[in-house]
């Protein structure tokens, strides 16, 4: 059949046959006159309708236009607006001959005054877009297909550079046409005169389908072609069975205001709209109020597989659409048009605006962000599979590899690159992680700097990656290869901007996965302090426990998997790590203390303690301690070990301190004379040594971080200062603000004391210096409960004093308020007009104070003049005779004020501070375990960085080493190998993956398979993951085929197969070993006897036969 016949018999237009009077007037609703309907008498006064008032009939308008001027041709059809879509998409692709589109554009809009002004950004923005997506795959362009506005403008660009892969479709109403042109299209051979003004089709579209509804009224004319237009384009992305799914999104362009229903049309369709901002018309007024409503995440669609967010309707919002609507149409007050634009925004994730004047791949990059926030996961994965180098989900592998020649593979390239910086930006994980996993860009020469650079500046980053938090970049990258440092440098930017998910994407496929969960916990906490907002801090709180409960429940699976692996993952990210941070530094901070709870940390403190490991962490005396660590060991090396060993650290340590308590108590007691006495010449010397060691301490941790700083070349967000050393280092351990107390009230008493040895007759400073010396003994006592932390009792007990001195001092601060003004109150009443002095100010609030602990004082109160307890007559009260009497209003109204006083203090103060005690001991009580494991590690870090004999004798000992050092050079022991480390990384990084994989099926959530399809995620899943083959490069996909495709699925299944057998036996293994120990248990607790004991017989294959499910767990 040829194409006039096929044309004719299945083409239809419409006509308009029921005439609808207009109100006075002789024509109809239709806008046509009586005469030109077939039944004149046939009058309907309804509203009209094109079902009511219109008949179809053959088409007869079709054919070739010819463009003289142009000199073109193009093909064109009056068409039914009730057309069926199938006999469209026939008379395009069959009769018309068109390529099948793999990508769909609707671009909505018309000529407006504020776009001429805009001509040159727009077509930036085409070129950009129709560059990006038109590689290698057929893309359609629906327009209006005139000859003016936004139509004109993608006609010149294909005619400026023509591309076969571009195929333009216009799409416009036949009413729509100017009455000239409609004469000449009715002729036979209809040609287009030169200089034709109006709407016309236009000559650079080759295809024209001009869309008839019975009517020339404009209201109907404008509504019914564009919903023709949304369901054709709808019908033709509809995939069918064993094929993917077109891409269809909709331009909205300047326009007037009906352009809104095309718009509502396509937010009906679940088509997403990308709005042209600055292009003027109903597309600024669109953005403008888009941007400057507000979200309502509570509607939905009704849809049971999608979630739109929607849009609170309000006055506001209802003002604000009507003030812009008025600025297109100033003369025009569309309530229906306000109406559309308020339904349209109920689907809010449909709508994306993008700015005409950003740089050219800013459409692209709103496309890509309209489709990742409007379709499936499983869509978006069939989309990106067009550009992986391995197709996956089509069956046109072939096809595709064809395709894979340099140049289009750089263009497609480029486009998956984009993709996946969009999908880092909606955080979209699954895509990313799609596009990453089959190699859908080269991370290390995609990340650039300039790349990383934007990420920031797009996400408001004000930090750069390398310098926030102090976390530096490596100085040299030669251990670790460029992708590990891309995943490094992605999870930060991640963290840092709240990309959850994506930060557990590139956590699990970086490398020093422990250290990099520790370290984003602590970065996230560092955010919350430093955030205000109270909603915002809870987020970055429960991010923060994520990342740390992953490295619990990485540390846990990696136990549980090897347990001397485990140990020698955490000595060798102590040694060397990605980020070059101190892990046990990091494992130590307060926020991260909870993954001591570990097995895995406890046997290593254990094993540090007992000098079985030597972590090295950043310490003076590591070389030393390093080289006497060595295989096969004699007696005598063990025993040196254990020499240094941070156990006889610690021993030392106690027992010389012990000394110098009962050194300085005997001192204080006995030899405490205004003569110089050899034993105060011990103690300072003996004094002299601890500061020593503190001064020791905190130039460690300046050069600690020196080092780190000196990573980078940018100085200024490192630079050390006097002032936060001191603050991190008293704030990271009370003990040393102990310490600098004591120190620093012997070193008081000490220069008072030697004022008293240089002259004897100054009685004050003596005692003085007793008091303070007094004071001192105390402070030194109370720090030998530092030595007591290390024990799992005792650790706990010192951190519930510490947290609730914390809870005291807010107690104390209302206590205050409450005896002061008690004071003042009963002193007014019971002594009125007493005479000012020093006592008086301390006598005001002494009663009040020890009214809380019961001394109430009532004899003084009550007391009376007749019987000689106080006076009245100021010459004896004011000489301290006799007290002052209290006067008479006072002895009725104080107690009354005593007895509130009480009841406010005794009563209820005291059992708030009791129930905040009783929930703190509560609450350490529950974190018993895990905290005394932090605390005993802390305990054995310190010792372990601090010389191995005690003061007084360190000083000694730093300056022999110092002699060694420069006189002899160290022996350092080997590093590992790059090979066991690349191995040590892999076991970290499948157990990575395993713990997420169980913590997700945990949930109960659903992982999605590299096909699209949901099924649970079990524990096995990993490890058939691990046993899907890396992608093929392009040169093995360009040689492949479909039996080469159906070849790898089989050798998959029988890998898979391999592999639940070779688990099954394992099960079998374990289970009869286990078996075995039982029946040994018992011989031994009854006797061989017990054996012979008549029991039911079991078959084997009721025990261990797993055979039973082989069906099922293959097919699964």
């Amino acid at each position: 059949m040829d194409e006039d016949t096929w044309i004719r018999t299945n083409i239809r237009q419409r006509k308009c046959t029921v005439f609808s009077r207009l109100q006075r007037k002789t024509s109809c609703k239709c806008w046509r006159s009586e005469s030109e309907h077939q039944d004149p008498d046939s009058i309907n006064d309804e509203d009209w309708s094109t079902s009511r008032n219109t008949a179809s009939e053959p088409c007869r308008n079709y054919g070739k236009i010819y463009f003289v001027e142009e000199g073109r041709t193009s093909q064109y059809v009056r068409i039914d607006v009730e057309s069926d879509m199938s006999i469209v998409e026939h008379l395009l692709l069959e009769v018309w001959r068109l390529p099948k589109p793999k990508w769909m554009f609707s671009v909505i809009g018309d000529r407006h005054k504020q776009a001429d002004a805009k001509e040159k950004e727009i077509r930036c923005q085409l070129k950009g877009l129709m560059k990006s997506f038109s590689n290698g795959q057929n893309i359609w362009i629906t327009t209006e297909g005139i000859n003016y506005g936004i139509a004109k403008m993608v006609g010149d660009y294909i005619k400026d550079e023509p591309s076969k892969y571009i195929t333009p479709v216009g799409v416009y109403a036949w009413a729509g046409v100017d009455d000239e042109v409609i004469k000449k299209l009715e002729t036979e051979q209809p040609q287009i005169p030169e200089k034709t003004q109006g709407n016309r089709p236009s000559a650079l579209y080759k295809h024209h389908l001009l869309v008839d509804d019975g009517s020339l009224n404009p209201s109907h004319v404008h509504k019914s072609f564009q919903d023709f237009r949304m369901r054709l384009e709808t019908s033709m992305t509809k995939h069918s069975e064993g094929t993917s799914s077109i891409p269809l999104v909709a331009v909205l362009y300047c326009g007037w205001a009906y352009v809104l229903d095309g718009v509502q049309s396509a937010i009906e369709n679940n088509v997403p709209v990308v709005v042209l901002k600055g292009t003027g018309g109903m597309a600024d007024v669109f953005a403008s109020v888009f941007e400057d409503s507000k979200e309502d995440r509570t509607s939905s669609s009704g849809d049971s597989e999608k979630e739109w967010t929607g849009t609170v309707i309000d006055d506001v919002l209802r003002n604000h659409v009507k003030k812009e609507f008025t600025k297109v149409h100033e003369q025009m007050d569309d309530e229906a048009g306000q109406y559309k634009i308020l339904q349209c925004l109920q689907k809010r994730e449909l709508i994306t605006v993008v700015h005409i004047d950003e740089k050219e791949t800013a459409l692209v990059n709103a496309v890509i962000q309209a489709l990742l926030k409007s379709k499936t996961v499983p869509e978006v994965l069939q989309i990106l599979d067009y550009y992986m180098p391995a197709r996956l989900f089509d069956g046109e592998g072939a096809a595709a590899a064809a395709l894979n020649i340099q140049e289009q593979r750089r263009h497609l390239s480029e486009t998956i690159g984009m993709f996946l910086l969009q999908a880092m930006l909606m955080d979209e994980a699954e895509s990313a992680q799609f596009i990453i996993d089959y190699n859908g860009v080269d991370l290390k020469d995609f990340f650039t700097e300039t790349v990383i650079s934007d990420l920031c500046k797009v996400t408001h980053c004000t930090q750069p990656l390398e310098t926030s938090y102090n976390l530096f970049p490596r100085s040299s990258a030669t251990s670790y290869g460029p992708k590990e440092e891309v995943f490094r440098r992605l999870m930060m930017w991640a963290v840092q901007t709240d990309r959850l998910k994506c930060a557990a994407l590139f956590w699990k496929k970086g490398t020093h996965l422990l250290t990099s969960s520790l370290l984003a916990a602590l970065v996230l906490r560092s955010r919350m302090r430093d955030e205000e907002n109270i909603g915002s801090q809870k987020t970055l709180e429960e991010q923060a426990i994520l990342f740390q409960s992953r490295a619990i429940g990485l540390i846990n699976k990696c136990y549980d998997d090897h347990k001397e692996r485990t140990m020698k993952l955490i000595q060798s990210q102590l040694a060397d790590n990605i980020w070059e941070q101190d892990l046990m530094r990091c494992s130590l901070a307060v926020h991260n203390r909870r993954i001591f709870a570990t097995e895995a940390y406890r046997k290593y403190s254990e094993r540090v303690w007992f000098g079985k490991i030597n972590p090295p962490i950043q310490d003076k005396y590591k070389e030393l301690k390093k080289m006497t660590i060595k295989e096969n060991e004699t007696r005598c090396a063990r025993l040196g070990r254990l020499v240094i060993a941070p156990v006889t650290t610690y021993t030392l340590n106690l027992l010389f301190y012990v000394c110098f308590l009962g050194l300085f108590g005997h001192t204080l007691l006995f030899e405490m004379k205004k003569e110089f006495s050899a034993l105060e010449g011990i103690l300072v010397g003996w004094w002299f040594t601890f500061v020593w060691e503190e001064i020791r301490q905190i130039v460690k941790i300046k050069q600690s971080e020196q080092a780190y700083c000196s990573r980078d070349k940018c100085q200024c967000c490192c630079k050390w200062k006097l002032g936060a050393d001191f603050r991190g280092y008293f704030f990271d351990n009370y003990w040393n603000i102990l310490d600098c107390v004591s120190l620093g009230f012997f070193l008081i008493g000490a220069v008072l004391m030697t004022i008293v040895h240089l002259d004897t007759s100054r009685n004050y400073v003596y005692e003085a210096a007793r008091v303070i010396l007094s004071l001192d003994i105390m402070f030194f006592t109370w720090r030998i409960l530092q030595h007591l932390a290390i024990f799992r009792i005792m650790g706990p007990v010192l951190e519930m004093i510490f947290q609730m001195i914390k809870d005291l001092f807010p107690f104390l601060v209302i206590m205050s308020v409450f005896i002061i003004s008690q004071g003042l109150a009963a002193h007014a009443l019971l002594y009125p007009n007493r005479v000012w002095s020093p006592e008086a100010l301390i006598d005001i609030p002494r009663s009040a104070f020890w009214n809380l602990f019961g001394e109430l004082g009532l004899d003084e109160i009550e007391a009376s003049e007749t019987q000689d307890e106080c006076s009245s007559n100021p010459l004896l009260f004011e000489n301290d005779t006799l007290n002052e009497c209290p006067s008479t209003l006072g002895k009725y109204i104080v107690p009354l004020l005593l007895a509130l006083h009480m009841l406010l203090l005794n009563v209820l103060l005291l059992n708030i501070l009791i129930a905040r005690f009783s929930f703190t001991f509560q609450m350490i009580h529950d974190q018993t375990e895990w905290l005394a494991a932090w605390q005993k590690a802390k305990v054995i870090l310190e010792y372990y960085s601090k010389p191995p004999v005690p003061p007084p004798f360190n000083v000694f000992f730093d300056v022999g080493y110092f002699l060694y050092v420069c006189c002899k050079s160290v022996q350092v022991a080997p590093k590992e190998a790059k090979d066991q480390n690349a191995e040590m990384d892999s076991w970290e990084r499948s157990m990575g993956e395993y713990y997420l994989a169980t913590e997700e099926f945990k949930s109960g959530s659903k992982r999605m398979s590299p096909l699209g399809q949901k099924h649970d995620n079990k524990e096995g899943m990993v490890k058939t993951f691990r046993a899907v083959p890396e992608p093929s490069s392009s040169s093995e996909v360009a040689s492949s085929n479909n039996g080469m495709d159906i070849l790898k699925v089989e050798d998959l299944v029988g890998s898979l197969r391999k592999q639940i057998q070779s688990m099954k036996s394992d099960l079998k293994e374990a289970i009869a070993t286990q078996v075995r120990k039982e029946m040994r248990k018992v011989l031994e607790q009854y006797g061989p006897r017990s054996a012979e004991t008549p029991r039911r017989a079991v078959p084997e294959n009721h025990i261990l036969a797993l055979d039973d499910y082989d069906g099922q767990e293959e097919n699964a």
